[in-house]
């Protein structure tokens, strides 16, 4: 294969990766923004938090847990979630080993907070409402 072919094929897979991405983010997926700072790990959701990114929470989740982080995970833009995204809260809340006090839910409000309310995690995490 020539070198100019070569560079079509991969002229190509850019472009297509480029369209992938902005499909994704109309379609209303997400990439998560994480901020370490003084021990504590902010993870901020955006519009949708669902079984799409399970993969990469429990990435971002492995990556950051130690014996004394806390995590934030900021539902300021977030309007939907799913039961998988119950899930990756409660497989972040084992890998604090269950404390309350190091996983906070912040800035929750309308349909993640009733989901939220009637799955009972205030008993699991501490939610702040926005």
């Amino acid at each position: 294969m020539s070198w100019m072919s070569e560079l079509r094929i991969l002229k190509w897979r850019f472009f297509l990766y480029h369209v992938d991405r902005f499909l994704h983010k109309k379609k209303g997926y997400m990439d998560f923004s994480v901020n370490e700072k003084d021990e504590v790990v902010t993870i901020k959701l955006d519009s949708s938090f669902d079984v799409s990114h399970y993969e990469k929470f429990k990435v971002i989740c492995s990556e950051n847990v130690t014996d004394t982080n806390r995590f934030e995970v900021d539902f300021a833009n977030t309007q939907y979630l799913d039961s998988s995204a119950l899930g990756m809260l409660l497989l972040l809340r084992d890998q604090t080993h269950g404390e309350k006090d190091r996983v906070t839910l912040i800035n929750v409000k309308d349909a993640a907070l009733k989901i939220l309310t009637i799955a009972q995690f205030q008993q699991l995490f501490n939610i702040e409402e926005a």
